[in-house]
């Protein structure tokens, strides 16, 4: 696979997994700070991710096309991981707010490059069902594991998916090339992925022909 496809499809899931899993445990994280908010704060904390998304997604849109689409896959990485982060070691209701408002952030860093570099292959109509398949399963996987943990370990699927976005900052650290000089790596990346759907394409010219000759013949 390719490794911009793999990095994408593995972020998603992570991304996706760890903003759900919270979902299950809302109650229990606002009681851990005993806030005279009381249920309401439930509402601020799933509400502050959706206000982290929808504050950074068009901007960072505009960003990712001026300064390189993986820059902000990484960054989407970065603020996944420090959220979840946060959340793991802080029961202050505060800090879990922003940790939440910070996990939204991730994804309006991530997919709008995740979007446009899937744009760029042959058939992206393929790759974006595939995105949203694992999309659907990083919310489902989220829900369900923290749910099942819930019980025995209550932030035990935020530690989970917290662990999975660490090791996709192992899986971007050895690309740092590409994160100091997008500009020329990305136009090389472009120019090699339409070599490679060109190649493709005059295969499967190639074979067409083949089957016609054999047919006729």
């Amino acid at each position: 696979m390719n490794p911009d496809r793999f990095l994408i499809y593995t972020t998603v899931l992570t991304i996706m997994g760890l903003s759900n899993a919270v979902i299950p445990i809302l109650p229990e994280l606002a009681a851990l700070d005993h806030s005279s908010f009381g249920t309401f704060a439930s509402s601020l904390l799933f509400s502050a991710y959706f206000l982290g998304a929808l504050a950074t997604m068009l901007p960072f849109g505009v960003l990712s096309d001026r300064f390189g689409n993986l820059r902000f896959i990484g960054l989407g990485i970065l603020l996944t991981a420090g959220s979840g982060l946060a959340m793991l070691l802080s029961e202050n209701l505060w800090v879990l707010l922003l940790a939440r408002f910070v996990e939204g952030s991730a994804c309006g860093a991530f997919f709008p490059a995740a979007f446009s570099t899937l744009s760029e292959y042959r058939n992206p109509g393929r790759y974006m069902g595939e995105f949203t398949f694992l999309l659907n399963a990083g919310l489902a996987s989220g829900t369900l594991i923290s749910g099942l943990l819930a019980e025995t370990h209550l932030k035990g699927a935020i530690f989970i998916f917290t662990f999975m976005s660490f090791f996709l900052i192992l899986l971007i650290l050895p690309r740092n090339r590409e994160l100091r000089s997008p500009g020329k790596v990305g136009k090389k990346t472009t120019e090699n992925r339409a070599a490679v759907n060109s190649t493709t394409e005059n295969r499967n010219t190639e074979n067409r022909n083949t089957e016609n000759r054999n047919i006729e013949n």
